[in-house]
């Protein structure tokens, strides 16, 4: 004969119930002062004003510049994450570098800047912006340029006696060494006095460059070639054409080493 056995289900401690609770509300709780004070932190440095930038100072290029520069850093401080928080705001964890490079990339006619902080609020720029010295147009485009070649801006093609004006007319314009034939001629013609008023890189041979002079007649050099050279040949035949009063050319040209052609 055979006897069903039946487990009896355990009984509840009451002591250890209430051990077992308790535990519960003090993880809770912790919980929740751990996520407060996370938040809190979060909070302090990256939301409120304690250690933000509040105050933006730029100088050192024309008012025009200047504000477009703070109105740019504003915009990169004032970045959101999580929709609510600036970390790019906080003071001691801003990145003057950053900030540095990021400007850059958005003004070409800055040459230098450079960003630091001064405690406890304020962020300085310091701005050295690009001189032109002459507009280039290539195509329907004219930009302002430097010493450097250094491009930027929208321009409106105009001849006279502060800017150079450059008509590029190449077809492949990335030899770098034309433009520095170019200036090399800029710099050196006004000692001579000549003016340039219009220059003329030729789609022909490479380096043909043609300058409009202020006194009416033209000047051909090959930038590619030796520069130093063609200057020097230039000066002595302007010296020895000094005396001649009907001398009146239509163009000198410089390109063959050595020599001079002119009408």
């Amino acid at each position: 004969m055979s006897v069903t056995i039946r487990n009896r289900a355990p009984g509840h401690d009451p002591v250890a119930r209430a051990h077992h609770r308790r535990a519960r509300i003090k993880t809770a709780l912790l919980a929740v002062v751990i996520v407060s004070v996370v938040a809190g932190l979060i909070w302090l440095l990256f939301s409120s004003p304690t250690f933000a930038v509040t105050d933006v100072q730029v100088g050192g290029a024309t008012p025009t510049i200047n504000e477009a520069v703070r109105s740019a850093v504003e915009d990169l401080l004032g970045k959101k994450t999580l929709g609510f928080l600036q970390p790019a705001r906080n003071i001691m964890f801003l990145d003057e570098q950053g900030i540095a490079l990021s400007l850059h990339a958005l003004f070409n006619e800055i040459e230098t800047l450079s960003v630091s902080k001064s405690y406890p609020h304020t962020l300085q720029v310091q701005v050295h912006a690009r001189v032109a010295v002459g507009t280039w147009c290539r195509k329907d485009v004219c930009q302002y340029f430097d010493v450097s070649g250094k491009r930027w801006g929208i321009a409106i093609p105009s001849r006279g006696p502060l800017l150079v004006f450059v008509q590029d007319e190449r077809s492949d314009s990335s030899d770098e060494r034309v433009f520095k034939g170019l200036m090399g001629a800029v710099g050196t013609l006004p000692s001579m006095g000549m003016y340039p008023r219009t220059i003329t890189l030729q789609d022909g041979a490479p380096g043909d460059m043609r300058i409009q002079l202020s006194v009416g007649y033209d000047l051909l050099f090959d930038a590619l070639g030796d520069m130093d050279d063609q200057l020097s040949t230039l000066s002595v035949f302007i010296s020895d054409r000094a005396s001649d009063p009907v001398f009146k050319p239509l163009y000198i040209d410089m390109r063959t080493p050595g020599r001079v052609y002119y009408k």
